[in-house]
């Protein structure tokens, strides 16, 4: 079953089954980081980057998909560039 952009994002805020949407979620992002999503142009993006450091730490094959995403994001809007700054950071080995 496909998720849809706003189904990914909703089950990503609320920590629902992150081993298996994290991975569709970042399959959507590779695809358009900037997907729009519930009236926001990278609303799922910003959402990814702000999953928790622990369970990124458990899963380093999707830390280091993320990480990948965060690294070679160009989106100019601040909020985008706050929520990769913030993610990098605090991800940082």
């Amino acid at each position: 079953m496909e998720l849809t952009v706003e189904e990914l994002r909703s089950l990503v805020t609320q920590r629902i089954r992150l081993d298996e949407v994290l991975p569709a979620a970042t399959r959507v992002l590779r695809r358009s980081p900037i997907i729009h999503s519930d009236g926001y142009d990278a609303a799922l993006l910003i959402d990814v980057l702000d999953v928790p450091t622990d369970f990124l730490r458990d899963h380093p094959d999707l830390l280091a998909d993320l990480r990948d995403l965060a690294e070679r994001n160009t989106d100019p809007r601040q909020s985008v560039r706050s929520a990769v700054h913030r993610f990098l950071a605090r991800t940082a080995d």
